[in-house]
């Protein structure tokens, strides 16, 4: 089989540009991922030499249609097809459609070559676009990166200047004039272009600080609501309390602090309580140094030394065991009163018995009778 380069030279000479089909294409090459001795594919081989524009650009138009990979770089040197055609003195019609038909096939417009040259790296550097370099920066919009820079670190400002530098040293006085009546033009265009990147790099982040900013007060509204939902002792709710100056939204922020406020209130109360409910229990039990229920309930309440940090649910069923601890230790108050109260009243019947009256109404005055309690009562 004859070399791919010969084949398309006889195929762009031998059809009319009408000729040149999609049929007739598949027809002459029927394999498109064939490649040639320096690794290109059929874009490279067609931009790899100047054929005529209009043959060029419908024959590669039904390629990229077929399914040929715009973005293809051959191995030596890493050239994309349209790099390429900038090497082959393709004139800047070429460009102004081919750059287009490509990006509908997902063509890289920011592609680098193995320098990291850009096409627009490319185009400065060639002397065969003299004062067709700036219209290539309208073709390559809206998605070219013009901050790129080749691995000598050279942005396309600094690769102008060191193609003018070049001109100089080589004496080639027509690029010379070319790049320098361009350079105003292309300076102005980039720096322009480079502070309204920058303006929208800072608006960018500006964007990503709040919405980090947004991400980190939604989950600290998620964890409030969490924490709101179930507090157990007054630290929680003074932590809440503490962490609602962070709330920004206003209406929330005073509802929560209002609500927070409110059980604060309520259970400082309930602690209140539970600590004059503990104190009853302690004074009742230094009369009563042998009740087991007293001694029972003193023995529950030893880990409620902090009622701050007692959990509300504890406190509450504490308070409720000491009353009912209280209300046994009366009934055996009551009942252990009533018997001194009986027993000295049977006693009193018996010193009758034996003593004298004026005796008997001297300890009558001095001992009440269960009646006499009764009344009082």
């Amino acid at each position: 089989m004859e070399k791919l380069e010969k084949r398309l030279d006889t195929f762009f000479e031998k059809h009319t540009i009408d000729q040149i089909t999609k049929e007739e294409i598949k027809k002459e090459f029927s394999n498109l991922e064939e490649k040639t001795s320096e690794d290109y594919s059929l874009l490279h081989a067609i931009t790899d030499k100047l054929y005529p524009i209009e043959k060029a650009v419908k024959a590669i138009s039904i390629l990229l249609e077929l399914g040929c990979n715009p973005n293809n770089q051959n191995i030596y040197g890493k050239y994309s097809f349209i790099h390429l055609a900038f090497y082959s003195n393709y004139p800047l019609t070429f460009f102004e459609k081919i750059i287009p038909i490509a990006k509908k096939y997902d063509f890289n417009i920011n592609c680098q070559d193995e320098d990291g040259d850009t096409l627009l790296h490319s185009a400065i550097y060639s002397e065969d676009y003299l004062d067709k370099i700036f219209p290539l920066f309208e073709i390559v919009e809206p998605n070219f990166d013009f901050e790129i820079k080749n691995k000598e670190e050279k942005n396309l400002i600094d690769a102008l200047n060191g193609s003018i530098q070049e001109s100089d040293k080589t004496n080639n006085k027509k690029w010379n004039q070319q790049l320098t009546a361009e350079k105003e033009k292309i300076t102005n265009y980039l720096t322009e272009k480079y502070k309204q990147l920058e303006l929208k790099r800072e608006e960018q982040k500006r964007k990503e600080q709040e919405e980090k900013e947004r991400k980190k007060y939604q989950k600290f509204l998620e964890d409030f609501k969490q924490k709101l939902q179930s507090y157990s002792t007054m630290s929680d709710i003074n932590e809440l309390l503490e962490l609602t100056k962070n709330i920004k939204e206003e209406d929330y922020k005073t509802k929560v602090t209002e609500k927070l406020k409110q059980l604060q209130v309520e259970n400082k109360k309930l602690i209140t309580e539970g600590k004059i409910k503990i104190n009853q229990l302690t004074t009742l039990s230094e009369f009563f140094p042998d009740s087991e229920i007293l001694k029972e309930e003193l023995e529950n309440i030893k880990e409620l030394e902090d009622l701050n940090q007692a959990p509300l649910t504890t406190i509450k069923k504490e308070i409720s065991s000491i009353n009912i601890a209280l209300d046994k230790q009366l009934d055996f108050a009551i009942e252990h009163t009533a018997k001194i109260i009986n027993d000295a009243y049977q006693n009193l019947e018996q010193v009758q018995k034996l003593t004298t009256k004026p005796l008997i109404k001297k300890v009558k005055t001095l001992i009440k009778t269960p009646s006499d309690e009764k009344r009082k009562v």
